[in-house]
């Protein structure tokens, strides 16, 4: 819970600073908002009272762009502080973004920092998680790669490390679960590009950092006391035993303690990403619902969401779950869906995972760089991947989030097309007997076709003119009301 809220609070408070010099180069953005807005923008972003920075990659350069804060901007920031009422806070955080995008930018710098090279991360090789963490680098995500391997990430200065681990995710998450990680050990390191430290200006774009002269370190120490203390069986008392042992910062402490609850309550309720993750930051209960953040942004820009995506980031939520496999081994779901069918469909997942109903795969489409097919053929079950429908300028249901396809190759679709038949994916053509007994099948007598009907979905095994048995949506007069404008 430390880890998760301090990377919640990295995004959220904006803490960053010293100041940079200014760069050399010519200034190819007038706004916060067009530097974020251009196809070179990482997902890294952050501020604090005195700047804004975003981060972007153009032609294989890594810079920064830098935006002064303006008294609005600040004051609109400290409102951010002020809520412990989740939802006005989601309102004070959104008045803020929407007005960092307007800042004039002031100056860009390139990063001319390094990372590790790859000698120094093998000699991570057999070390464990504690070790790491000890030589200097931070935890940052985890996820689950193919075969259930575990893929830890770590940052250390301006970038971030992926560290396969000897251990398989399902052990991973069981060592998670019980409060500690640290005895894991490394079979492999790699780079995986900038780490959010990239938009902290205390942080040089050479890659230097001088801690003795953060102003920030006492208070990011202060902030790690805080959020151990909400992890601790009594968080009350613990947080009342602080402001007894440091009176002088009694109210810091409170102030602190009340936003970090606040914003787990959005994390339980609304997010339940981060995150996340996703950088994910993520509650207690493994079933949540999130907004898009930037680091969940970043995975998926130019892919599922591609650039010319005409439905909003924020109509867009981010799902994470438990699922079991044919074999009855748990792991963890990635989805994104639209707000309209969030709550809805996190119920219907969250129902099939407690009936113990088999889904193979759950991962974002963009692990498969947006191709159907190709998440198709690998059982994956996703949603949104922005699309129009042919020859017209309307949005497909997947495009806008209001469609979710479940156990896709045993599932397949299928339509007859100039006397020739096409299946999707090619290789579910073998499942295409429904009378067939096979694994993942869905049919009218099964949990997973009911729930969603109780939920207002329509499936597309019950279409006449083709039959899509994998796919769930909701229905075209619905969405007339949601998105006249697709019509």
């Amino acid at each position: 819970m430390k880890k998760i809220l301090l990377a919640v609070l990295a995004v959220i408070m904006m803490v960053n600073i010293a100041l940079a010099e200014e760069g050399a180069f010519s200034v190819p953005f007038a706004t916060i908002g067009e530097a974020m807005a251009s196809d070179g923008y990482t997902g890294i972003a952050g501020g604090n009272d005195e700047h804004f920075v975003a981060v972007l990659e153009l032609d294989g350069v890594y810079f920064r762009v830098v935006a002064d804060m303006d008294d609005e901007a600040r004051t609109l920031s400290q409102a951010t502080l002020e809520y412990t009422d989740a939802e006005a806070l989601e309102v004070a955080f959104a008045e803020y973004n929407a007005y960092i995008q307007t800042l004039p930018v002031s100056y860009e710098e390139e990063i001319t920092a390094q990372p590790m090279p790859q000698e120094e991360l093998d000699a991570l090789v057999g070390k464990t998680l504690q070790e790491v963490e000890d030589a200097g680098f931070e935890s940052s995500s985890s996820r689950m790669d193919v075969d259930d391997a575990a893929v830890y990430t770590v940052s250390c200065g301006l970038y971030e490390y992926d560290l396969l681990l000897n251990e398989t995710y399902t052990e991973y998450m069981e060592h998670n679960d019980n409060g500690f990680i640290g005895d894991l050990t490394v079979k492999s390191a790699s780079v995986a590009g900038l780490s959010r430290n990239a938009a902290e200006l205390r942080f040089h774009a050479d890659g230097t950092y001088d801690e003795e002269n953060d102003p920030w370190a006492e208070y990011t120490k202060l902030m790690e006391i805080i959020t151990h203390a909400l992890s601790a069986e009594n968080p009350e008392e613990a947080i009342q035993e602080l402001v007894e042992a440091m009176p002088e910062k009694a109210e810091e402490i409170r102030m602190l303690a009340d936003v970090f609850a606040s914003m787990s309550s959005i994390i339980g309720q609304d997010k339940g990403s981060g995150t996340d993750t996703e950088s994910a930051a993520q509650s207690e209960d493994p079933f949540y619902i999130a907004p898009i953040s930037d680091e969940t942004f970043a995975r998926i820009y130019g892919k599922s969401f591609k650039e010319d995506c005409t439905l909003p980031r924020e109509d867009l939520r981010y799902l994470h779950v438990l699922h079991v496999d044919l074999d009855g081994a748990v792991h963890e779901g990635e989805m994104i869906v639209n707000y309209h069918i969030a709550e809805d469909v996190l119920e219907i997942l969250r129902q099939l995972y407690e009936e113990n109903y088999p889904i193979e795969r759950m991962r974002l489409v963009d692990e498969y760089d947006a191709d159907d097919e190709l998440s198709m053929e690998d059982n994956n079950s996703s949603s949104f991947n922005f699309r129009f429908i042919s020859h017209t300028t309307r949005v497909s249901k997947h495009g806008l989030g209001l469609a979710v396809d479940i156990n896709t190759l045993y599932n397949p679709y299928t339509k007859i097309v100039d006397g020739v038949r096409i299946v999707e994916p090619v290789t579910g053509e073998p499942y295409l007997d429904r009378d067939a007994d096979f694994p993942y099948k869905i049919d009218h007598e099964d949990l997973c076709y009911r729930l969603f009907i109780e939920h207002g979905f329509e499936w597309g095994g019950d279409w006449e003119d083709r039959k899509d048995y994998q796919h769930f949506e909701i229905p075209t007069s619905v969405i007339a009301e949601w998105y006249p404008e697709n019509q």
